[in-house]
């Protein structure tokens, strides 16, 4: 199979110069000192990582915060070897009531995270699309294992990796991890950390798996929200080196729950923001699903409801 195209075609086609080698001497551009090869890769890399257009799911409020360094567009050269390794995709089987959410992270940093990152988010999504559906986590998460192990990796190249499916019109959430933070359900009488299982990261021993990973099961009630998330937020540190808290997390989205998706995501980088008394330096990914309040005949949440007008 091939790899997938980069945004803008491929970047073996671009000249040395444009590729940002080492060896160029195109002048910096305006925006910081980035050479437009440069700023070029990271955006190849930020749309191959991302989680691209939001699903549109009946009964479901999804939304995302996808942020990586260099987002300011003021990337010096070495900020490419400080690209992180987060990736967030979205999957919708033939069943318009189910979606499937994955979210991951890679160690290291660099071109190397990055490549090794795009891998696994397109293994995911190969592995997720022929799975019988509704699709079970865990086995998808064995799959997802076995096929990495295949690629060529040092060691200690571990993968961190959640697979939930989410059914809109029963509320049932399955999900599976492997070394990845657990999803933390946001409920009407505040927030819960369900105690999952936990799978290794992927990576962490180079056996292969032959019965499905361990899974769970959460249930979302209407007007329930599930946040998934990357170290980046909950890894934020003040100047006395102190982490971003999970008491303080919690508190932060029991203050911004009755927010939209999309400013619920930007008030808790806000928080971390302010807790650390700068912008998070590492990557952070962001997902919030939400289980509609109340629907129409249509199915969609009030906020949609105008759109489906046109759908």
């Amino acid at each position: 199979m091939s790899a997938p195209d980069l945004p803008g075609g491929s970047l073996s086609d671009l000249p040395p110069a444009e590729r940002g080698d080492a060896s160029s001497d195109q002048p910096p551009t305006e925006h910081g000192g980035a050479p437009d090869g440069v700023a070029r890769l990271l955006d190849d890399f930020r749309a191959l990582l991302g989680p691209g257009p939001r699903p549109r799911v009946a009964g479901l409020e999804v939304e995302c915060l996808y942020r990586t360094r260099g987002d300011d567009r003021r990337s010096e050269v070495h900020e490419i070897e400080g690209f992180g390794g987060d990736f967030v995709d979205f999957f919708r089987p033939g069943s318009l009531s189910q979606l499937v959410v994955t979210i991951g992270d890679v160690r290291g940093k660099g071109i190397k995270a990055a490549a090794r990152a795009i891998m696994a988010k397109y293994l995911v999504r190969a592995t997720v699309a022929v799975q019988r559906w509704p699709l079970p986590p865990g086995e998808a998460l064995r799959d997802v294992h076995n096929a990495l192990l295949t690629v060529p990796h040092e060691p200690h190249d571990f993968v961190t990796v959640c697979i939930a499916s989410i059914d809109a019109r029963s509320g049932t959430v399955t999900v599976a991890t492997a070394g990845h933070p657990n999803p933390i359900v946001l409920r009407a009488t505040g927030v819960e950390r369900p105690l999952l299982f936990g799978n290794p990261a992927i990576g962490v021993t180079e056996d292969a798996e032959l019965q499905p990973l361990p899974s769970d099961a959460v249930e979302l009630a209407p007007g329930d929200a599930l946040l998934f998330y990357t170290d980046g937020l909950s890894e934020a540190r003040d100047a006395a080196g102190q982490f971003y808290e999970d008491a303080r997390l919690d508190q932060a989205l029991v203050e911004l729950r009755d927010r939209p998706a999309a400013q619920l995501l930007e008030g808790l980088v806000d928080d971390a923001t302010a807790f650390a008394g700068h912008a998070p330096t590492d990557d952070v990914a962001l997902v919030l699903v939400r289980r509609a309040a109340a629907t129409t005949g249509t199915g969609l949440p009030p906020s949609d409801r105008e759109g489906a007008q046109g759908l």
